[in-house]
């Protein structure tokens, strides 16, 4: 089996391009001064927010228990399914209404997931801002405490 990794959504990254190509577009309208004062500074925003947003990921190698966590900001983080110290889920309100996040403690860290919005039934459902492969990564948790407990 090999590695699988969670990242933002592909909703939130596209939410960023679709940003940069409305400036891109402002370009086409007079007033030069105006647009290069707006434009160059949100565009270099926008650039970091590409940047921070590609360069997250939570990588888990399901065999091995492996996993490493990576952001723009830092060095990778490896660590062992079984150093996790504690997991547990928090519901957190967001501009986009309430998120339920898996919250993951390996040593020295806290590692935030968004899983989706909380469900009714106790789970959650998926929304447009929920990290790929953040059902994977619960399950794979999930599997491991069960077979370390046993």
């Amino acid at each position: 089996m090999e590695n699988i990794t969670v990242r933002y959504s592909t909703t939130q990254r596209r939410l960023v391009e679709i940003a940069i190509i409305n400036v891109l577009l402002l370009w086409m309208f007079p007033f030069f001064v105006f647009k290069l004062i707006i434009s160059i500074p949100f565009l270099l925003a926008m650039g970091f927010s590409i940047w921070y947003m590609e360069s997250f990921g939570l990588d888990f190698e399901p065999e091995t228990g492996n996993l490493c966590y990576h952001t723009a900001l830092s060095k990778p983080y490896y660590f062992h399914v079984s150093e996790i110290q504690k997991i547990s889920f928090q519901n957190i309100r967001t501009k986009s209404g309430e998120r339920l996040f898996l919250s993951i403690h390996p040593p020295c860290k806290q590692i935030l997931i968004i899983l989706g919005e909380p469900s009714n039934s106790g789970g959650f459902d998926e929304t447009w801002d929920s990290y790929t492969n953040a059902s994977e990564l619960l399950d794979f948790l999930q599997r491991y405490q069960k077979t370390e407990g046993t």
